[in-house]
């Protein structure tokens, strides 16, 4: 082998390759030797790769190849989505794990159809917004929030807030405010509009969102600041074009979601067979009884959309209810009772799971499983 290597440097090789079968590298470190760094060495550890790259160091090897192991990550992985897409029919459970298209572009070096693509398309949607209510501690959650609003806490190592922003950001969603209220110097979230609701130990969610009633805008969507879901739950509310919509689960797990049970009744139940009926709000409650002839059609999850005509009915809504006498106490699923009493439409988007709230320790475990499952 020296001889060889010997020739190929003399006949003007830049770099000699060697290679080992052997699972320990004692041939690689004995030629190394032998071969006094007459020229770079290359090895590509595929059988010994339990050995510490500064053993090859010291040896002065000039460049080690992971050969295939990138390769043989991504048959892994492949074998996994595949048999996710399986399993479930479908793509809603793979989508928020793999790269999205504009990345594959983005490493073909589509440069050129992508400056094409801002300079002629123009048939763009207009500039959505949100809201985001986090005024609330999380009482439930102990020690956790003694120094920290609940939408802080680290779910994966990432704030729930920090979450949800960047979901809304995937959308092309860029002005998002934030009602923060419990412990509000602490969120420290870059790219959000911070709104203080100075009373929130003493006024629910209705409040919170009438402190961000100035920033109203005829394209926005409104959510609780706990809530964890799969990305195609706000890309198909956002894309549709109704004056007020919200989302409803119809899988009713309640297994899963510990906060208020917001059940939602419905013109229609969830019929999964057909896509995007037209499903109306008949009205939000936290009261059930299994002895009803009617059973919810599902739970609401804390998601609503705003769109044209719908902030009108919003806000008149907001300023007919501040003067009662309970304002203060009321929720969100007031107001959309609010204004289904009025005669508004609200039109209902159904999904069957992929979410969840945090507002019990035990839900954070069920947060990690949920988020690793993205992050993966």
């Amino acid at each position: 082998a020296l001889r060889r290597a010997e020739a190929y440097r003399l006949a003007g090789a830049d770099a000699i390759l060697i290679h080992s079968k052997a699972s320990r590298p004692d041939q690689i470190l004995e030629f190394a030797s032998e071969w006094a760094n007459r020229s770079p060495l290359v090895i590509v550890p595929t059988k010994y790769y339990s050995t510490p790259v500064e053993v090859f160091r010291k040896a002065e090897i000039s460049l080690v190849i992971w050969a295939n192991h990138i390769l043989r990550s991504a048959m892994s992985a492949m074998q996994k989505t595949a048999t996710l897409i399986f399993k479930t029919e479908g793509l809603v459970e793979v989508e928020d794990t793999i790269a999205s298209v504009n990345e594959i572009f983005r490493l073909q070096g589509a440069n050129e159809l992508a400056k094409a693509e801002r300079r002629y398309f123009s048939d763009r949607q207009p500039d959505t917004k949100a809201v985001i209510l986090a005024a609330t501690r999380g009482d439930n959650l102990g020690d956790l929030t003694e120094q920290r609003p609940k939408s802080m806490i680290p779910v994966g190592g990432v704030a729930l807030l920090r979450r949800l922003v960047n979901k809304c950001k995937k959308r092309a969603i860029d002005d998002i405010t934030v009602v923060a209220g419990y412990k509000a110097a602490s969120i420290d979230v870059s790219g959000i509009n911070v709104v203080v609701n100075e009373q929130h130990e003493s006024t629910g969610e209705l409040a919170s969102l009438a402190c961000a009633i100035d920033t109203f805008t005829d394209d926005m969507v409104v959510m609780y600041g706990d809530l964890l879901f799969r990305s195609y739950i706000l890309r198909d509310l956002i894309e549709n074009d109704t004056s007020i919509s919200i989302v409803v689960d119809s899988a009713m797990d309640g297994s899963t979601h510990s906060g208020t049970q917001d059940f939602a009744y419905c013109s229609e139940p969830d019929d999964r067979s057909m896509w995007g009926q037209a499903i109306t709000l008949q009205r939000i409650t936290s009261d059930f009884s299994r002895s009803e002839e009617k059973r919810p059609d599902g739970r609401w999850i804390g998601m609503i959309r705003i769109k044209n005509e719908g902030r009108k009915w919003l806000t008149q809504a907001i300023e007919a209810l501040r003067t009662s006498d309970d304002f203060h106490q009321l929720g969100i699923p007031d107001l959309i009772n609010f204004m289904v009493d009025c005669g508004h439409t609200i039109r209902v988007w159904y999904i069957h799971g992929h979410w969840l709230d945090v507002n019990s320790l035990a839900d954070l475990e069920r947060a990690g499983n949920f988020t690793s499952e993205q992050d993966s």
